[in-house]
């Protein structure tokens, strides 16, 4: 794989197409260049006022089956909060179509979304100043990871994220064959498994910090936004975690009922 290092930075946007292909309609395809891929999203800018600069999110999803449109879903969340009065971005990570290359379990993820980030600040109606990034599972974990390494990140909204490698092998519902050729495989390629762990990045975090964890999640279990808040708390950042009652991995059912309400609160005050 080539180094994360002496590359130029190319970025560029095509405003002309319509989002498809079961994305949400009403937001712009853009591309923007990140190393050996294109990253793919979908933007969308709702608000009825085109003159004020408006805060911006990006947000991620989780993992899925390699030939999945894993980023589909998201554009519509993305679409529901753009109208609420933010600039929101739907980014497909590296990994799934329309993206391609590799996923390597949060390693060039968060390089990739740190050069999102940088292009996202330049365009028009965004304030720089308010980036803020929504993921969840996975995304969670790069969002956390991208906090840590682009410091114009002021908010991360991070869904059941994992925060440490090491200790989702330990104790997870994923099958046996998942953890050895997931968790200790691909988590450990090229990279260790500790680089890959937003837990030992909370001191170059400078973002403020919500976590949302089911606390009978079995997949990633809370323990991960248990210490995340720790670490962060340890480190004097801006952190919470909001815990929910025999929720599970994943946003839906019930219980996750009200999330997002609470999330568009969160972020009205912190971003």
């Amino acid at each position: 794989m080539k180094k994360l290092i002496g590359f130029i930075l190319v970025l560029c946007l095509s405003g002309l197409a319509d989002a498809a292909n079961g994305d949400a309609p009403g937001g712009k395809v853009v591309s923007i260049k990140s190393d050996d891929v294109n990253i793919f999203g979908i933007l969308y800018d709702e608000s009825n006022n085109k003159e004020k600069k408006k805060p911006a999110l990006i947000f991620l999803h989780g993992w899925a089956p390699q030939n999945v449109r894993a980023g589909e879903r998201g554009t519509y969340t993305a679409k529901k909060f753009s109208k609420s009065g933010y600039i929101s971005l739907a980014v497909t990570m590296r990994g799934w179509p329309d993206t391609g290359g590799y996923n390597l379990c949060g390693w060039k993820q968060p390089q990739d979304i740190s050069r999102v980030v940088d292009w996202l600040k330049h365009q028009k109606g965004v304030d720089p100043e308010r980036i803020g990034i929504v993921g969840h599972s996975q995304g969670g974990q790069v969002a956390l990871l991208t906090a840590a390494t682009n410091p114009s990140v002021k908010s991360v909204v991070a869904y059941y994220p994992v925060t440490d490698i090491a200790l989702w092998a330990e104790a997870t519902d994923l099958p046996k064959e998942a953890i050895e050729g997931y968790i200790n495989g691909v988590c450990a390629y090229k990279a260790s498994q500790k680089t890959r762990s937003p837990v030992f990045k909370a001191k170059e975090i400078q973002a403020n910090v919500l976590l949302l964890h089911g606390d009978d999640d079995k997949r990633v279990p809370i323990k991960h936004s248990e210490i995340m808040l720790k670490a962060l708390l340890d480190s004097d950042k801006d952190a919470s975690l909001h815990r929910v009652k025999n929720g599970h991995h994943g946003a839906y059912g019930k219980v996750w009922e009200g999330s997002e309400q609470r999330v568009l609160d969160y972020l009205k005050k912190n971003l």
